[in-house]
């Protein structure tokens, strides 16, 4: 296809899951921006939001999809290019993921999801019926093929079309993002490229749902497997690109960046998505609550970030003064609130003759922070964002309904490691599309001083828990590959300390189950892609 001159546009939006008449307003506009293209490409069932999940069930839903994509046609009518959009298709009782290329007033061609995934964080299977044809359409007399998604990565259909002499590939996605995804993408993405021997236009969405973040990072790659163009990551994009050309490519963030970036794109749309605009979260001085505020104040804005201080009798004078540092240097309003006469009152009328007082005090002063916490949350219709971490939750190293409390769980699946990581990194940098200009706002010394809840006298996570560094390594063993406890110890790890953090891990798996939502990072969130039994005795 060297020399050609068609353009393609590769329109990298952020649809809200549901919206479909708000969607169909993003494709129309980025259609009319795309009026010098040949083909304007969006992602996978950008007209309605991925994952729909049951709602693919829902037939109100269903018609509603029907109706946008009839407006659509007619909508084409008035433009020169073709408009390849994802959207759910039902056809004799079966409802399809699909693609359709529309143009002038009518659906030239639909492609409909043949490898339908079923792991991790999917469940398409459930919801839809796969399809069984390769779809190909002509354009300047150029057989284009369109796959949706999954179909690029599995072997059966890039076989299929390898033999039908395929001029370029329109790939539709929802590929969400987990530590080094991107890359792993591009390097699958080329492979297929020289199996077709074909261009391949790879168009990912782009936006937070629920615990899933989309990274965008839309390419090109030529049949060689040469990256010729790329999209922004972690933003809505447009990109036109003329076949048979090499555009600069976008320059891509470093791991642990790309990964404050998922955090603060999770937390933007999950606030703005779901109605609200302010959040509010407990500052205790930790390092935790100090990273969560942080990022909140670059996803949103410091004036939109409401910090509460709620000292106890435990409380040190430096967590005290630390949140206060971290307030002033965000910017973000701070309360404070002492539970001190509300706990002496509980643990006075209340717990004569109760046994193990020490960890049933610990756990009152925990739900009665949370306790205040959503009393905020209510009143001033701001979200609370809870913030333990994916250590603290994998050894229920936690309150349930005291500080699991809250709405959205930023740091749910971020070990305790990699939130000092993100903590280093974000004082040393101004993260892209961040609110908050400035450097160096997490105190250094909620960084450096050992972790501790505060919730008894000379207190420490250490006391309790392996150090962070040995725990997360021992976590991600059983957890991200999956290792028996025998395995994880012939890694070098203390036997005893291996079988005591297995046995917690599954013990607090009801504690998970009923914990908010938190954004996935990695390749085992326990959101979804984690699902064990709560009653279980293997």
């Amino acid at each position: 296809m060297q020399g050609t001159e068609v353009k393609i546009a590769l329109a990298q939006v952020n649809p809200i899951l549901g919206d479909i008449k708000g969607n169909l307003r993003l494709i129309k506009q980025a259609c009319e921006q795309a009026a010098q293209a040949d083909v304007v490409v969006f992602s996978e069932l950008v007209l309605c939001g991925y994952p729909i999940e049951d709602l693919a069930l829902n037939e109100g839903f269903i018609e509603q999809c029907n109706i946008a994509i009839a407006d659509l046609v007619n909508f084409s009518k008035e433009l020169k290019q073709v408009i390849v959009v994802g959207a759910p298709l039902k056809e004799n009782g079966a409802t399809y993921n699909a693609a359709l290329a529309i143009s002038a007033g009518q659906v030239l061609a639909k492609a409909c999801k043949q490898e339908l995934p079923n792991y991790g964080v999917f469940d398409e299977k459930r919801v839809f019926r796969p399809g069984n044809e390769t779809c190909i359409f002509s354009l300047s007399g150029k057989n284009v093929a369109v796959v949706v998604c999954e179909d690029l990565w599995e072997s059966a259909v890039p076989r299929a079309l390898k033999g039908k002499q395929v001029d370029l590939v329109l790939s539709l996605n929802a590929s969400p993002y987990e530590y080094r995804k991107h890359a792993a993408r591009v390097k699958e993405v080329k492979q297929t490229a020289i199996l077709i021997d074909a261009p391949i236009i790879y168009v990912n969405m782009v936006g937070g749902q629920d615990s899933l973040v989309f990274d965008g990072g839309s390419f090109v790659l030529s049949q060689t497997g040469e990256l010729l163009a790329q999209a922004k990551l972690w933003e809505p994009d447009f990109l036109v690109y003329e076949l048979g050309t090499k555009s600069d490519e976008a320059i891509d963030h470093t791991d642990i960046e790309q990964i404050y970036q998922a955090l603060l794109l999770g937390i933007r749309d999950y606030v703005r998505k779901n109605g609200f605009s302010k959040v509010c979260l407990g500052l205790s001085g930790g390092i935790d609550s100090a990273l969560v505020a942080t990022l909140a104040a670059d996803a949103l804005g410091a004036e939109n970030v409401h910090g509460v201080r709620l000292p106890s009798r435990y409380s040190s004078n430096h967590s005290l003064t630390d949140a206060e540092a971290l307030s002033e240097n965000l910017g973000c309003k701070l309360d404070t609130i002492s539970i001190e006469e509300v706990f002496k009152s509980v643990i006075t009328h209340s717990l004569s003759g109760f046994k193990n007082e020490s960890i049933t005090e610990q756990n009152i002063q925990a739900r009665i922070r949370g306790m205040v916490l959503m009393a905020f949350s209510n009143d001033l219709n701001e979200l609370l964002l809870t913030t333990g971490n994916k250590s603290e939750y994998a050894v229920g190293y936690a309150t349930i309904y005291g500080d699991m409390c809250g709405g959205f769980a930023p740091l749910k699946d971020v070990y305790k490691t990699r939130v000092y990581e993100l903590s280093r990194w974000r004082n040393d940098n101004i993260p892209h599309g961040s609110h908050l200009n400035k450097l160096g706002v997490i105190p250094v010394n909620s960084i450096n001083k050992p972790p501790s809840a505060e919730l008894a006298q000379g207190d420490f996570d250490q006391d309790v828990l392996p150090a962070y560094q040995v725990l997360d390594a021992m976590l991600f063993s059983l957890i991200e590959e999956d290792k028996s406890i025998e395995e994880t110890v012939r890694q070098g790890f203390i036997e005893d300390e291996v079988k005591e953090m297995a046995k917690r891990l599954k013990a607090y798996e009801y504690k998970r189950r009923q914990s908010a939502p938190g954004i996935k990072i990695s390749s085992r969130s326990f959101d979804k892609e984690r699902r064990y039994p709560i009653t279980n005795k293997f």
